[in-house]
C-alpha cells in the first residue's frame, strides 16, 4: 500500500474531474518488486480509491468500489468465437478480474471475417488458449483460465464453480441447454446471446 500511494499521481480525467491514478508502468514495477500479480496491485490500488490509469475513462460510470468489484469478479465465457470473442475482449478492457474461457474449437480461415480473436497468427490454434494470449496483451491485469475442452455433464459444474456470471457464447442448442442446467444447479446467473450471420 505504501508503494502504491507513493507512486500514485493526481490527474484530471476527460470530464474535468481530479482522480488519483496508478500508471501501468508503476503498477508493473510494484508487482515485480512485491512478487505479486498485476491484478493484485490493481485490487490494492482500488481499495485505496486509486484507479489503475487504464480505467480512468470508466470513472463516469463506475466508482472505485464498483471497479474493485469487477476486479474481484469471475466470469465464465463458454464459447470464444463470434459472440464470445467480443465479450471476452470487452470484459478484459472493462476490468473483470478473472475470465474462465471454455471452447474446444481451433480457429480456421472461415473465422477471420467475424471472430475478434481470430487473426493470422491464431489460425489452427485453440480458441480458449488464443483468448488467454489476447487478453494478456490487452490487459495483463486480468487472469484467464482457459479450458480447451468440450463441455459435458461430467466437467461443466467443476468448470463453472466459483463464477459470478456465466456468458453463453455457444453455437448449438444442446450445449446451451446443458449450460443453462448447470448454471441453474450452481445458482449462477447466465447471460444468453446468439448470432446468425451478421445479426445478433
Amino acid at each position: 500500500q505504501v508503494r502504491i500511494r507513493r507512486r500514485a499521481k493526481k490527474v484530471t480525467d476527460p470530464a474535468g474531474r481530479e482522480a488519483d491514478v496508478l500508471e501501468d508502468r508503476a503498477a508493473r514495477e510494484i508487482a515485480r518488486q512485491s512478487g505479486v500479480t498485476l491484478l493484485e496491485i490493481y485490487r490494492a490500488a482500488l481499495k485505496l480509491g486509486i484507479y489503475p490509469y487504464r480505467y480512468i475513462r470508466n470513472v463516469e460510470i463506475l466508482s472505485a468500489p464498483e471497479q474493485l468489484r469487477l476486479a474481484e469478479s469471475r466470469v465464465a465465457v463458454v464459447g470464444a468465437g463470434g459472440l464470445g470473442g467480443q465479450v471476452i475482449v470487452l470484459l478484459a478492457r472493462l476490468g473483470v478480474g478473472t475470465l474462465v474461457v471454455v471452447d474446444c474449437d481451433l480457429f480456421d480461415e472461415t473465422n477471420l471475417n467475424r471472430q475478434a480473436l481470430c487473426v493470422g497468427e491464431t489460425l489452427g490454434k485453440s480458441k480458449a488458449r488464443a483468448a488467454a494470449q489476447a487478453v494478456a496483451s490487452i490487459n495483463p491485469g486480468i487472469r484467464v483460465i482457459p479450458h480447451p475442452a468440450r463441455i459435458d455433464a461430467a466437467v461443466i459444474d467443476a468448470i463453472l464453480a466459483g463464477s459470478d456470471v456465466v456468458v453463453d457464447g455457444l453455437d448449438n442448442a444442446p450445449d446451451r441447454l446443458l449450460l443453462q442446467d448447470a448454471a441453474g444447479r450452481l445458482s449462477i446467473p447466465m447471460v444468453h446471446g446468439a448470432l446468425a450471420g451478421f445479426e445478433g
